[in-house]
């Protein structure tokens, strides 16, 4: 029999309590007395923020929400690491029952927000988005490394450093440089993910009216332009929406741990900040011409003689060593080493985690073989010299002995999932068996069950290991009956009804929870819910997925399960979006070939697949020749007889495809300028009609409602 909503949430909760049996067991083996870590997140600490970051008096980020479920940050002050180990065991203890004990460990280290001190000269700020924000001093001022998401965290970030600054140098006594750091003088991005650039116009408008300033270097690994606006454009609708999924963006933070408790790479992400954009002044190339100034305001700033992998760079006195490491955790990325302090700025390919090698959000798989390879050459470059490590997540490795074997681990944990998946491959495992091949603990080395900073708070074994099949392999597994497999809707439809109806699919799932056995509960609540999405059926699948994201080791994994239980709650998503990673700045970032690829993916082809017309669209100072037939979008400069013309600027084409403007609007204020015959100006608005701009508000975890 089926059970109403109330009695539901009972029986619910009387499977509640204590992780499961699995997941007790995989934690059995990691070491609890290890408290390397939380002594290392803690040092160097100077200030931290005192109140919430706000956008136009929202609040986009706020740290403090997380204060009453993991306490006050966890900070070594130099007492006895004895007496700080009993501290860090009582905060370990306080674990919820609905939370896996190593998430909560990660969870409290990351709650460990504020300014710290890496060396003498290299400076983070921590906890205040998802990446860090890294500052090195140089002469007259300061170099930024990564921006965070937003403008908002960003110059949060910058004045806290100021503000402490300040404070040190003892009042104003008419040296910048000494009372706040000085001005932004250069800044650095390691990669294309925006968590690491999207706050760039905050680090830039911060110096707005100081007399010091000048406009900032901008420095970005090869191809950076490029990429940053594929991966955030193209599919970015559908990367917003499953982004909510990823990091829990809507999920509320318990008292009682049975929310958001961690994203496993950061302590959150910020919702609701300005994300940005702003070009690359110089790019780092595998191949640079030798004597290209970094900045001509600057005689100092001269690259040295280039490296078959890496440049060398003098900036405002510092010196500054690029390697590029393209296609590992990013398109384009690169590494920084600072050989004066020893420092070595890992990106993110040298995380405390287990990373993603195809995140969930969505992207192109990563190379697991590259990334391997990038912590090998990092280990050959600088390992014998390197004190420090500290990346753009995460805390500092801050011990010269622990670099080397943290990378070495690091790279061997890459490695192993590479190369046992090609090896599994080649026997003729399938995706989903040579997961659970990973999933059984004899088959791991120890460093990927016994170092804390191998563990999958972020990646998981199993994801990454289905991305390297996917990678080589594809998503086929060669057995005939998934080439042409039915849509969700359908199978569950004829599944539902092959077990008997509705009812006894309960039985089933009800037996299965009571096994254990969740991963099979969800599976027959997935069918049960596609085959008929009513309350009754919704809340008994919403009631397994919680019970999935309770043994969550991942972070990322505990909020896409309880993302799926509140919308299955609620028959739909928490909130409704109206963004998306493409923005108005990354679409002025792109060139004309780009754009156009990306209003192509926009057409609605079904609408474009009766249309026969081409348009003369002068955007600035070129015209191309966009034709619309057999329901797709071709451009070309070449002129076309017959073309309907019309002028619009970059902004304005980016407001229409993102939504935010429509053509008539556009035409009616005069920033779209068309014929006054009435003819073209049907065809010009007919032309934008074309397009799909809604919001990316579809349906995940039930049938879809939506028409394509």
């Amino acid at each position: 029999m089926k059970m109403n909503g109330a009695a539901i949430t009972g029986w619910y909760l009387n499977q509640a309590g204590a992780v499961m049996n699995q997941t007790r067991r995989l934690n059995m083996a990691l070491n609890k007395e290890d408290y390397q870590d939380f002594i290392d997140s803690g040092k160097g600490f100077l200030s931290e923020l005192t109140s919430s970051i706000k956008r136009e008096g929202i609040t986009i980020w706020d740290i403090d929400r997380y204060r009453e479920l993991l306490g006050e940050p966890l900070r070594y002050s130099g007492e006895d690491e004895e007496e700080f180990g009993k501290r860090v065991a009582a905060s370990l203890n306080r674990c919820p029952a609905s939370v896996n004990p190593s998430l909560w460990r990660q969870a409290l280290l990351n709650h460990m927000h504020g300014l710290y001190r890496v060396s003498d000269r290299v400076y983070q700020i921590r906890g205040y988005d998802l990446a860090n924000l890294t500052i090195v001093e140089v002469t007259g001022g300061i170099v930024v490394i990564d921006c965070t998401t937003a403008c908002e965290t960003a110059a949060a970030a910058i004045d806290l450093y100021r503000n402490y600054k300040k404070k040190e140098g003892g009042g104003d006594d008419g040296d910048a440089c000494r009372t706040d750091g000085g001005p932004v003088k250069a800044i650095i991005l390691t990669h294309t993910h925006v968590d690491h650039y999207g706050g760039i116009q905050g680090v830039i408008n911060v110096d707005q009216g100081r007399q010091d300033s000048t406009p900032p270097v901008i420095i970005a690994p090869e191809n950076f332009v490029e990429e940053a606006a594929l991966e955030n454009a193209v599919v970015g609708d559908a990367m917003a929406r499953r982004s909510t999924y990823q990091y829990g963006t809507f999920l509320s933070v318990k008292s009682d741990g049975t929310g958001k408790i961690d994203a496993g790479l950061g302590k959150d992400i910020q919702m609701g900040g300005t994300v940005s954009f702003a070009m690359p002044t110089h790019t780092v190339t595998v191949n640079p011409a030798p004597t290209v100034p970094v900045t001509e305001k600057c005689e100092e700033s001269i690259p040295k003689t280039p490296l078959f992998d890496r440049q060398e760079y003098s900036l405002f006195g510092v010196r500054f060593e690029f390697l590029l490491c393209p296609n590992t955790e990013a398109p384009a990325e690169m590494v920084i080493w600072l050989p004066d302090d020893k420092v070595l700025v890992a990106a993110e390919i040298a995380t405390h985690t287990l990373h993603n090698l195809l995140t969930p959000r969505g992207a192109e798989v990563r190379d697991a073989r590259l990334w391997w390879k990038a912590l090998d050459r990092m280990i050959t470059l600088y390992g014998t010299r390197m004190k420090y490590i500290c990346a753009t997540h995460h805390w500092p490795t801050l011990d010269q002995n622990r670099c080397v074997p943290f990378l070495e681990q690091q790279r061997d944990s890459y490695k192993f999932l590479h190369d046992q998946t090609v090896h599994l491959i080649n026997r003729g495992y399938t995706m989903l068996e040579i997961a659970a091949c990973f999933d059984e603990p004899e088959f791991l080395p120890d460093l990927l069950k016994d170092s804390w900073h191998n563990r999958g708070y972020y990646g998981t074994i199993s994801h990454d290991v289905r991305a390297i099949y996917q990678k080589y392999i594809g998503w086929y597994d060669m057995n005939p009956s998934n080439l042409n497999p039915l849509p969700p809707k359908q199978a569950a439809e004829r599944y539902v009804k092959c077990m008997g109806g509705e009812d006894q699919v309960w039985v089933l799932l009800k037996h299965a929870v009571s096994e254990e056995d969740y991963r099979w509960a969800a599976e027959l609540g997935k069918h049960l819910v596609f085959a008929n999405p009513s309350e009754e059926n919704r809340r008994l699948l919403a009631a397994v997925y919680e019970k999935l994201g309770e043994a969550c080791e991942a972070g990322t994994w505990r909020n896409m399960y309880l993302v799926g239980a509140e919308e299955l709650k609620k028959g739909g998503p928490l909130v409704s979006m109206n963004g998306s990673t493409a923005n108005q700045s990354i679409l002025q970032a792109m060139d004309k070939e780009l754009f156009y690829d990306f209003a192509a993916g926009r057409l609605n082809g079904q609408k474009a697949g009766k249309c026969r017309r081409v348009f003369a669209i002068t955007q600035e100072d070129s015209t191309e020749y966009v034709r619309v037939e057999h329901g797709v979008l071709n451009y070309h400069d070449k002129e076309a007889e017959g073309a309907v013309p019309f002028t619009i600027s970059r902004e304005t084409f980016a407001d229409i495809l993102l939504g935010v403007l429509t053509a008539d609007e556009a035409i009616d204020n005069g920033k779209i300028t068309v014929s006054n015959t009435i003819g073209e100006q049907e065809a010009v608005l007919s032309f934008f009609d074309l397009f799909d701009c809604a919001p990316p508000n579809f349906n995940i975890v039930q049938p879809k409602v939506q028409k394509h």
